[in-house]
């Protein structure tokens, strides 16, 4: 009757309808994607079935965009190459392969690769356990396209009588065109010039193994030095001669005798988180044609490990060097102390600061990224002077700031990739093992 409500069987009457035209309407959506089935059952290919709908680029498309693919080619042959390339060295497994030829089973002998910014790039062979399970005897060769060589036999760790242990090294090193800018912390930049330096080591040498983690060390060594005008860049002979700069153009012979102390309380060795690094040594440097060069030279260098919390580590290091020629004699300028490299205040040319005695200090603080990989950022600072004690000045000091990458295993550090920054210039760092 108007005016009344619908009752629960009109309600139920309303619901079935409204289903029945839901299903009436999800056939008739069917319906009209029947055509695109298969008699299988399965779904038509939508490229096979709209193909006429989604055509490429039109020719015109072709022609505004020829510019721009002909300046991208290049780039995009370069990943394709790179693409295949990585991808078939991957599949062939060239890299495990060849470490497994060259490495032993028990991983006491083995080849690999070695970089450095100085050196160049190379090879390292190395055996261990010859006479005694802790020797090591190590083959390495490098070079780069601009001439620089280096070439180094060591057999260390030969245990004669227990504590005592023996040690031997060749070495043969070529630096052509190596920066000189003078002698002092004021040295200009504006003074480079430059010089070849070949250098050959013959070196012997006993360690003494006073506890697990102390030792002591002495080492007989014999250099020969020859410093000429460089190529490149504005040669030295335009600025000194060989008696303005003590040790150029001439074959300089020193015998050295060296002895000292080293720590090692690290808790591991690739990445310590605590513990202490310290080498103190005191070495007597004689020419062996006359009395030209004669001098010594003290050096500490000491790193304190700090442990954060979640591997985060601040690593401390302070180091220094005092060098006294005797009297009427002096020091060739290539073994006085230095400061540049990457040792040292990093962000300045290798070799920007020589004098006779050096001081330097660094912050170096790392965070893990991954397993085996660390971040770090760092300050470094440090000064030469000709007496350090008297001439240590805040006005005298340089600085280098950066960050980089490290690369460990539980054995030892295995690559670092560093950028670094000073008042000079921007440098970027790699060293291989």
């Amino acid at each position: 009757m108007p005016g009344c409500s619908a009752g629960p069987t009109d309600r139920r009457v309303s619901l079935s309808m409204r289903f029945l035209m839901i299903v009436l309407m999800s056939l008739l959506l069917g319906s009209i994607t029947l055509p695109a089935q298969e008699s299988t059952g399965t779904a038509a290919d939508s490229t096979e079935f709209y193909r006429h709908k989604y055509r490429s680029k039109k020719t015109w498309e072709h022609v505004v965009s020829a510019p721009g693919t002909l300046v991208s080619l290049p780039l995009v042959l370069f990943f394709k190459l790179n693409e295949a390339l990585v991808g078939y060295i991957y599949d062939s497994k060239i890299i495990p392969k060849t470490k497994d030829f060259f490495t032993s089973h028990d991983e006491m002998r083995g080849i690999y690769p070695v970089y450095s910014n100085r050196s160049g790039g190379g090879l390292k062979f190395y055996q261990e356990g010859i006479f005694n399970p802790e020797s090591k005897l190590s083959l390495t060769a490098s070079g780069n396209l601009r001439e620089r060589q280096r070439y180094r036999f060591e057999w260390k760790r030969i245990r004669l009588l227990d504590p005592l242990l023996f040690r031997m090294r060749l070495r043969y090193r070529y630096l052509p065109d190596e920066a000189f800018y003078g002698v002092g912390p004021d040295s200009r930049k504006e003074d480079l010039a430059s010089f070849d330096h070949e250098y050959t080591m013959a070196e012997a040498g006993f360690d003494l193994d006073l506890t697990r983690k102390l030792s002591l060390f002495s080492i007989f060594r014999y250099d020969y030095n020859n410093a000429y005008n460089g190529d490149e860049q504005r040669p030295i002979r335009d600025l000194y001669d060989k008696t303005t700069l003590p040790g150029l153009q001439s074959r300089v012979k020193i015998a050295q005798v060296q002895a000292g102390l080293a720590l090692d309380s690290r808790n591991r060795l690739g990445n310590p988180n605590a513990g202490n690094e310290l080498i103190l040594s005191g070495s007597l440097f004689r020419d062996t044609d006359g009395d030209r060069f004669n001098f010594w030279k003290i050096e500490g260098d000491l790193t304190h490990y700090l442990h954060f919390g979640y591997n985060r580590v601040l690593a401390i290091r302070v180091a220094g060097a005092l060098t006294e020629a005797e009297d009427g004699a002096s020091v060739p300028f290539y073994f006085l102390s230095e400061l540049g490299e990457r040792e040292s205040i990093r962000g300045f040319d290798r070799g920007r600061f020589r004098d006779l005695d050096m001081f330097l200090g660094s912050l170096e603080y790392r965070i893990p990224i991954w397993h085996s990989i660390d971040s770090f950022f760092f300050a470094d600072a440090g000064q030469v002077a000709n007496d350090i004690f008297k001439d240590l000045s805040g006005k005298d000091l340089q600085f280098g700031f950066g960050g980089g990458i490290r690369f460990y295993n539980t054995k030892d550090l295995v690559a670092v990739l560093q950028v670094a920054a000073s008042k000079e210039r921007f440098r970027i760092y790699f060293n291989l093992n």
